[in-house]
């Protein structure tokens, strides 16, 4: 008897149980954390049936594709139990909910509950936000992503607003939590009132007060 590949998020316990005794093991509802994350972001699937090893990935079903488009996680830990892996890739979809399956060897795919939201950088705080060019500031928020993103001051010119990259030295992302710092060095720019902008590639923030820089 042919069963499909594919497990759907909502079979019950039982339903798994019958696809176990029509052939091969069936994995137990399992669930996933967190559901929030960027590039970089550690997540953790738990539940059972999960074998020896296999792959985990993020699955978009939106585009209209015959096929759900698919991204691979970075798999670091996977035991009969839970499995860890890492986005170490953003899905070619952008900001947006993401399924999670996970295949084990000689395995089809199943999904997991739930739905793995790839989620906007936010802001939460800047400090200080007056210095001198070549002062280093430090920045605070959710959702930075673990690759090295930009700072930038937003200048007035002849030829319009151009953003004045600042120097960024140490950028962070809790793999687990989401919470980032990025500390930067303010541009050379003359004396006056700007505004900060962060930028990871997937989105970008506008801090809500303005950087006030005093000069050399």
């Amino acid at each position: 008897m042919i069963v499909s590949n594919r497990i759907s998020a909502g079979w019950s316990l039982a339903a798994l149980a019958v696809v176990a005794l029509l052939g091969g093991a069936a994995m137990a509802q399992s669930s996933f954390t967190p559901d929030t994350g960027s590039v970089g972001t550690e997540v953790v699937i738990t539940g059972s049936g999960f074998g020896a090893g296999g792959k985990a990935m993020l699955v978009d079903s939106t585009t209209g594709a015959t096929k759900p488009v698919t991204t691979a996680l970075t798999v670091t830990s996977w035991t009969d139990t839970q499995i860890v892996a890492d986005v170490n890739k953003a899905p070619k979809g952008g900001l947006k909910d993401y399924g999670v399956e996970v295949a084990p060897k000689g395995s089809a795919a199943a999904a997991i509950p739930g739905t793995f939201t790839l989620a906007p950088l936010s802001l939460s705080g800047v400090s200080p936000e007056t210095g001198a060019v070549g002062s280093t500031i430090a920045i605070n928020g959710n959702y930075f992503g673990s690759k090295k993103g930009k700072v930038s001051l937003l200048v007035s010119g002849p030829k319009g607003i151009v953003a004045k990259a600042c120097k960024v030295a140490t950028w962070t992302m809790n793999p687990a939590t989401g919470a980032s710092t990025a500390t930067a060095a303010l541009p050379k720019v003359p004396a006056g009132t700007y505004q900060l902008v962060v930028d990871n590639g997937l989105s970008n923030a506008t801090w809500t007060n303005d950087i006030t820089v005093t000069g050399p």
